[in-house]
């Protein structure tokens, strides 16, 4: 009997901790909906009453920051969405930007990266420090989920240059290509050969020049 009283009493603490929780994550959720993406950037959000069979933007807040922004029809289909990610100080990390199908169609990237690395370092002859804030770079996929390519802007919104990436038909790669610039100007290129009867990766890099610079092969582990 005295096992059954323990086991209820420490049932109802932790049911009612479990309220406590719920109730405190309310508290820090916040739902607004606008009208169009300007009236978002604004800040001027309508009751939801206002929708009234319009398409419309979404924002979900969590403890005051902007946790997702959703793009919804008028028939209340979604169309787009996109996810916020922070650091512990606040400071925005990345956003994920998704098709209606939830698919991540793009994602930009605030934090230093080894492609952000390795390119501002061809171009500027530099590497991006840890505590750098002056690139960040905007990653698109097709709807297998390859990257396509990279784009490395500064941060006054200028790009400094762009990684690209070709699939064969089975989604292997085939070419990766590092441009300067917007307007692309060729810094250098890889090309892949992949063997499947042997599980062989030949990888062939080339300067601007289509100079060969370098040819390894890799055996891919079965």
């Amino acid at each position: 009997m005295k096992n059954c009283n323990k086991n209820i009493k420490s049932l109802l603490i932790f049911t009612g901790l479990l309220l406590i929780t719920n109730f405190l994550f309310a508290q820090n959720k916040l739902t607004k909906y606008f009208l169009s993406y300007n009236d978002f950037i604004q800040d001027n959000y309508v009751d939801f009453n206002r929708i009234n069979k319009k398409s419309f933007y979404k924002a979900i807040y969590t403890s005051k920051q902007l946790n997702s922004l959703l793009k919804i029809d008028s028939k209340g289909m979604l169309i787009e969405k996109k996810t916020f990610e922070y650091n512990k100080t606040g400071s925005l990390l990345q956003t994920k930007t998704y098709d209606k199908s939830e698919h991540l169609i793009s994602k930009t990237t605030y934090y230093p990266t080894k492609i952000q690395k390795e390119l501002v370092k061809k171009i500027t002859g530099q590497s991006w420090k840890l505590f750098d804030k002056d690139y960040y770079t905007i990653t698109t996929y097709d709807t297998s989920g390859n990257s396509l390519n990279h784009k490395i802007f500064s941060a006054q919104g200028n790009e400094i240059g762009s990684v690209y990436y070709e699939y064969d038909t089975a989604g292997n790669l085939n070419r990766e290509t590092w441009f300067k610039g917007l307007n692309q100007i060729l810094l250098e290129y890889f090309v892949f050969d992949f063997s499947p009867t042997d599980s062989i990766q030949t990888v062939e890099q080339y300067d601007h020049n289509d100079s060969l610079i370098s040819k390894i092969k890799i055996k891919i582990p079965e």
